[in-house]
């Protein structure tokens, strides 16, 4: 596989979906990642073509992960999902600190499993990594007057963003997908992009030889980077011994051909990045539609990173 990094670095406000319009989280999930490829692919190539974006998915050709916190050349991935012994059982105020900690340094991987890490370095660093803020907008209306609402927005610092690697089987799929996320950079990613939302410029790099090799190697706990499902036969075997979060996804259907009216997906439980487990699994592109027109997916392959 050859793997990217894609640095994301967002030239307007952003609003990526936590179930309530006037509020923000700071990053995306590979689910929502995979939609608006999708939809993206779909509105430069046409149906057919966009096609192919799932048939690489679903053959293991293309692996996504979710969007990630970078400050600088600093790379960040979630916290594992892991029992970890150190002296922050003693520590009730170290307690607190890591349970406000969502993200580490790659670099301090070995460090963190081993129960000598401090948070405090990296929970000061995200409390200048970017602003919240409610932008008021007008919503206008033929036949009633127009309604104001609030939108949830967040800023980042300049050199703050977020960043998700690609691994790509061959050239020909690296290359489909840069095409795709190259208009993607335009339209933008999240919510209220209608509202000039989520723009984006970005550049990309392979990975260095230490993280490639936690993706190509053997370990005996494999984090996953993304939001991710097994499938029903590999369900029994995954579990052993994992340690894992579920999350609920869920969300309307954007498609115009999907039904006259406004419908939601499927909701659906995926395991959170971050979630571990001891061995690797395939995953799926799951069909959450719902007596529409068309299908609709729900992107849950696992990028699996190799901790320990």
């Amino acid at each position: 596989m050859e793997y990217s990094i894609y640095k994301l670095k967002f030239k307007t406000q952003v609003h990526f979906g936590t179930g309530r319009l006037n509020s923000t989280g700071i990053t995306f999930f590979a689910d929502t990642l995979f939609s608006a490829l999708y939809k993206e692919a779909i509105l430069i190539y046409g149906e057919k073509e966009a096609k192919k974006l799932y048939d690489y998915a679903i053959d293991g050709l293309l692996f996504l992960s979710d969007a990630m916190p970078y400050i600088g050349n600093n790379l960040f991935v979630p916290k594992p999902i892991i029992s970890v012994n150190g002296n922050r059982e003693s520590d009730s105020n170290l307690k607190k600190k890591f349970k406000k900690l969502k993200y580490i340094l790659i670099e301090n991987m070995a460090e963190y499993l081993n129960g000598n890490f401090n948070p405090e370095n990296i929970i000061k660093m995200f409390n200048d990594f970017g602003k919240s803020d409610v932008r008021t907008s007008v919503r206008v209306n033929e036949t009633t007057d127009n309604e104001p609402f609030n939108i949830g927005t967040y800023s980042f610092k300049d050199g703050n963003g977020l960043y998700f690697i690609a691994a790509c089987k061959n050239d020909d799929v690296l290359d489909y997908l840069d095409s795709i996320i190259d208009s993607l950079s335009y339209s933008g990613i999240g919510g209220k992009r209608s509202s000039g939302l989520g723009k984006f410029d970005y550049t990309y790099e392979d990975i260095n030889d230490e993280i490639k090799s936690r993706f190509e190697n053997n370990f005996d706990t494999y984090m996953s980077l993304s939001v991710s499902m097994a499938k029903e036969n590999e369900l029994e075997n995954i579990l052993k011994e994992a340690k894992y979060e579920l999350i609920k996804r869920s969300g309307f259907i954007s498609s115009e051909n999907y039904s006259d009216t406004n419908m939601k997906k499927s909701d659906f439980y995926s395991f959170k990045g971050g979630s571990c487990f001891k061995s690797k699994f395939e995953g799926d592109v799951f069909d959450v539609s719902y007596g529409g027109n068309h299908r609709v997916y729900r992107y849950a392959k696992p990028l699996m990173f190799g901790i320990k």
